[in-house]
Parts: structure tokens; C-alpha cells; sequence
């Protein structure tokens, strides 16, 4: 009868054995689950902190192409108003100039020939000539009267 009971404990102790092994091999799983687990978490912190990050840069990226859009935009049409203004100097026709006279009304836009600009600078050009003749005359006519008067005093 002894050995009977003798046979029963051992037969329960080794069944607590297992069960200790496998409560063990649980604790284990679990600590190495608790431990993957709080590497997904820190994972998934950075993650979502790395998606706000880009979110904002995104949202300033887009804002600062804008900006530069809309500059470049204006300069787009500064360039083309430039060629434009280029193109009608090298046609002869200007643009912008103001009519001041007559009955037509001020701020009027027109459109003068380059020949029309000509004319009126070689005016001009032609006035400064006969100032130039007449300072050169009256130079002369005093330079002559000073001659008579010299002959008058010899």
C-alpha cells in the first residue's frame, strides 16, 4: 500500500512538474509578448509622430508653393508685358503715352509711330540749329562791329 501511494505522488509530482514547466513556459511567453508588445508601441508612437510631422511639412510645402506659384505667375506676365513692349518698340508703335490736348480726353491710351517720335526729335534738332545759327550770327554781327570800331580807332 505504500508503494501505491508512493506511486501516486510521484505520479503527482511530476504531473505539478508539467505543470509548473508549462506555467513557466507561459510566464515566458507572455514577458516576451509584453516586451514585443511595448516595441509595437514605441513603433507605433513614432509612426504616428512621424506622420504629423509630414503632415505639417506637407501643408507648409503646399502653402509655399502657392507662393511661388502665384510669384511666379507675376512674373510670367511682367515678362510678357516686357516682351510685349519689346515687340511693339521694334514694330515702332508705343504704347502708354497720354493725350493731353484738343477735345479728346486725358489718360486716353494711344499709339504714336516710331516715325511720328522721329519727326519730333529732328524739330527739336532743327530748333537747336537755329539757335546755334543765331548765336553764331549775333557772334558775328558783334564781332564785325568790333572790327569797324577797331578801323574807326586806326
Amino acid at each position: 500500500m505504500m508503494k501505491k501511494v508512493m506511486e501516486k505522488l510521484r505520479k503527482e509530482k511530476e504531473k505539478h512538474k508539467g505543470y509548473r514547466r508549462k506555467w513557466e513556459e507561459e510566464k515566458e511567453e507572455k514577458a516576451r509578448l509584453n516586451g514585443e508588445l511595448c516595441v509595437a508601441t514605441k513603433w507605433a508612437e513614432y509612426c504616428q509622430t512621424f506622420l504629423q510631422n509630414y503632415e505639417e511639412e506637407r501643408r507648409r510645402w503646399e502653402e509655399e508653393r502657392s507662393e511661388l506659384t502665384a510669384k511666379l505667375s507675376a512674373a510670367q506676365k511682367s515678362s510678357d508685358l516686357y516682351q510685349q513692349l519689346l515687340h511693339e518698340c521694334r514694330n515702332g508703335q508705343w504704347h502708354g503715352m497720354k493725350k493731353e490736348v484738343g477735345n479728346e480726353k486725358k489718360g486716353e491710351v494711344v499709339s504714336r509711330s516710331n516715325s511720328k517720335i522721329e519727326e519730333s526729335k529732328a524739330e527739336e534738332l532743327k530748333e537747336e540749329e537755329e539757335g546755334e545759327k543765331t548765336k553764331e550770327e549775333n557772334q558775328n554781327v558783334k564781332a564785325a562791329g568790333d572790327m569797324k570800331k577797331r578801323k574807326m580807332m586806326i
